[in-house]
């Protein structure tokens, strides 16, 4: 046990030792030079100092060389040690990480469901239970009201509990019930030509 406990310390020093080394020259590249693959680089720096903040699809490493990449695992293989934070590892290191992260606008993803957006359109896509039980699951596809251009649509998936299940039950009901037989047109004005009310929506 203590055998395996001094390696373990052994190779995570060497570990650190070449993460050191690896992210100063991932900054020198990100801080001197241009390029497609260089900004994948800064996206990675930005990950490996916020993960959170800054996740990134690893998937994009697959386009950088090999002496980019042999740098990001040993950075990689040194946070996985956990023995300190990789910015702290080079001079100035918080420093220039930010620096690379403000110059090539390395920026948090968009939240799923934007937090400042209450209005949304809808298309439920597909709906779930459990036999037996009165709560529902609802999975829809959403995009803000009004659309923004190039914004993508997003699926949003709810779990509804039985209370709030049947208030929705009632509430839609009382809708199309009214739609249907609403004064002067006894149509919805949102129904196709040829549309007819469904037996539940028609007034008991």
């Amino acid at each position: 046990m203590a055998g395996d406990e001094h390696d373990f310390e052994e190779r995570s020093r060497a570990a650190q030792a070449k993460a050191a080394h690896a992210l100063d020259r991932l900054l020198k590249l990100a801080e001197t030079r241009d390029s497609g693959q260089i900004r994948r680089v800064a996206r990675f720096i930005a990950a490996l100092y916020n993960g959170d903040a800054y996740p990134l699809d690893l998937f994009e490493l697959r386009a950088v060389d090999v002496a980019i990449s042999d740098d990001v695992i040993n950075c990689i293989d040194a946070l996985r040690w956990g023995r300190a934070d990789l910015y702290k590892l080079v001079p100035d290191g918080q420093k220039r990480i930010e620096a690379v992260i403000r110059d090539w606008g390395v920026a948090p993803p968009e939240p799923l469901v934007p937090r400042d957006c209450a209005d949304l359109n809808a298309r439920l896509v597909t709906c779930g239970d459990a036999p037996g039980y009165r709560d529902v699951t609802l999975r829809f596809e959403c995009e803000e009201i009004p659309p923004k251009e190039g914004a993508a649509k997003f699926n949003l998936e709810l779990h509804v509990d039985a209370r709030s299940a049947a208030d929705i039950v009632d509430h839609v009901i009382r809708v199309h019930r009214f739609a249907w037989s609403r004064p002067g047109g006894g149509r919805p004005l949102d129904a196709s030509d040829g549309e007819v009310a469904p037996r539940w929506a028609r007034n008991p």
